[in-house]
């Protein structure tokens, strides 16, 4: 038979303690604080054991349901933000905001290389002193 001291004892009370904090708040800071625990010793002892772990991520899943819950009676309650939000989550298809860019006449939209980029840059440059040279000669025969 093991022998359990009481500093075991108070720390799986406290472990507990934290477990219940997380599933009512979902933060981890604040539950290890309650609890009287470091945040370090508690990710520590989730990388250890790994019924704790699981523990914990079911206490995680308990408060985003809650905060869920909260969220979807919000929304329904009149704020449209909130309900976009949560019809995306749980429709993927409404996730994304889409838009479709063509080229000239609908076509594919061309993609320069660096090197094409900068050929014509300096084709638009030497078309720009083209038109100022022909520009100040005009100036000049008057």
């Amino acid at each position: 038979m093991a022998v359990v001291t009481p500093n075991l004892k108070s720390r799986k009370k406290k472990l507990s303690a934290f477990i219940r904090n997380l599933a009512k708040t979902g933060n981890v800071s604040e539950s290890a604080k309650a609890a009287g625990l470091a945040r370090a010793t508690v990710y520590n002892h989730r990388e250890v054991d790994q019924e704790f772990k699981k523990k914990w991520d079911d206490a995680v899943e308990q408060a985003t349901d809650a905060l869920i819950k909260e969220a979807r009676n919000r929304a329904i309650a009149g704020s449209d933000t909130l309900l976009i939000f949560l019809i995306k989550g749980k429709r993927h298809e409404y996730a994304t905001e889409r838009r479709e860019l063509s080229g000239p006449d609908g076509g594919p939209i061309r993609v320069y290389t660096n090197l094409e980029r900068a050929g014509r840059i300096a084709h638009f440059i030497d078309q720009a002193q083209k038109r100022q040279a022909e520009a100040e000669a005009a100036d000049n025969k008057q």
